[in-house]
């Protein structure tokens, strides 16, 4: 159904928040088709942060085409890049009509819930949840869904060239860490 591909729209213009992240946007409307009612407007396939979808990067960007979508790429603290998915101006004035369209408002209540369910879920949370319950399009993920979740990891990605279940790593492993300073105090002096 050709109104579905709208639901990024509708993930956007629930709660005013916009979407933070390629790879969170990529899972809340993968985890609204697996298990919504809403229909499948996105074909997926395992990527390397899990399941993707082309289709849906070549939608976000036409509708930034037509102004009805921001995306920024900011950098973070430790020079990572995040995208930031927002609505423009236009982009709120369809989400408007979403609200007064009998076709389209279902949309925006599947939003709602995928949003409250795991819109503020921290990412490891959020890939934890998806690499669990969808393996089969976890198969060329560039994580080590081990180090993933292990709070003394430094780095969750694997070697170039290694392969998913292998022990090698990018930056220390998990302990290393925490051998390397021992304290805060530590950490922050001046010496």
């Amino acid at each position: 159904m050709k109104n579905s591909r709208l639901f990024p729209v509708a993930l956007m213009y629930v709660e005013g928040t916009g979407v933070e992240g390629a790879t969170r946007m990529q899972k809340l409307v993968f985890i609204a088709q697996e298990e919504t009612e809403l229909p499948e407007a996105f074909e997926y396939e395992a990527g390397p942060y899990g399941p993707y979808s082309w289709e849906l990067e070549r939608a976000l960007d036409q509708l930034a085409g037509k102004d009805v979508v921001d995306i920024n790429h900011i950098t973070n603290e430790v020079g990572n890049e995040k995208t930031v998915y927002s609505l423009t101006d236009i982009g709120i004035r369809v989400g408007k009509k979403m609200v007064e369209s009998e076709d389209i408002k279902p949309f925006l209540d599947i939003a709602v819930n995928i949003k409250d369910e795991f819109g503020d879920r921290r990412m490891k949370d959020l890939l934890d949840y998806v690499y669990t319950k969808y393996p089969g399009l976890t198969t060329e993920t560039e994580l080590d869904t081990d180090r993933l979740h292990d709070p003394d990891s430094r780095s969750q990605f694997l070697e170039p060239g290694s392969k998913h279940g292998e022990t090698k790593f990018i930056g220390p492993g998990p302990k290393e860490g925490h051998n390397m300073r021992s304290s805060a105090k530590e950490l922050f002096s001046v010496e």
